[in-house]
């Protein structure tokens, strides 16, 4: 008995630190969600991102600012610079932030590393590129499938091919 009681504490523990939340979700909240941290959060498009993944910052979005991340050092806020292009950081945690009058945003805090911590609202960092997601973006999934037509077209690969790679990048074409 008790150590079906410890199974199911166990279980019960690790099944409400283990949480998903989709963008879908996000976008029907009225009231956010204080303090919950999730494990995983997946886009519109389906895209999964996890505690633990990497993920590369790229150039900012505003005349080369960045707009949807920032940085800290040692507790104190600091400006995001050239220097940080290219520089992978890895999920530490993932919750959502916002209000009712703003939206709800699914936000993203970097492990330590090198005394630095990022910050991110992750889905506007992915979409204006201030962050290399793990999916396409728009441009680079109709470059893809542009190359697959031109494989297609030379006899390199067949229609089944073609077409199944149409199916998995349509969904990150708008």
């Amino acid at each position: 008995m008790k150590n079906l009681l410890l199974v199911l504490v166990l279980g019960l523990g690790l099944n409400s630190y283990s949480q998903t939340i989709t963008q879908s979700e996000i976008g029907k909240m009225i009231k956010g969600v204080p303090f919950k941290k999730f494990t995983k959060y997946v886009d519109n498009n389906g895209t999964e991102y996890k505690t633990g993944d990497t993920l590369t910052i790229n150039k900012g979005s505003l005349n080369n600012r960045f707009v949807y991340i920032g940085k800290t050092i040692l507790m104190e806020q600091v400006p995001m610079d050239v220097s940080d292009i290219g520089y992978n950081i890895i999920i530490g945690k993932i919750k959502i932030g916002g209000n009712k009058r703003q939206g709800f945003k699914v936000q993203i805090v970097s492990k330590i590393s090198d005394l630095h911590t990022y910050y991110s609202s992750l889905q506007l960092a992915i979409d204006s590129g201030e962050i290399i997601g793990k999916g396409y973006t728009s441009d680079n999934a109709l470059s893809e499938l542009k190359r697959a037509k031109d494989k297609l077209d030379l006899g390199l690969i067949t229609q089944e091919e073609f077409n199944s790679k149409r199916l998995k990048l349509a969904k990150y074409i708008k």
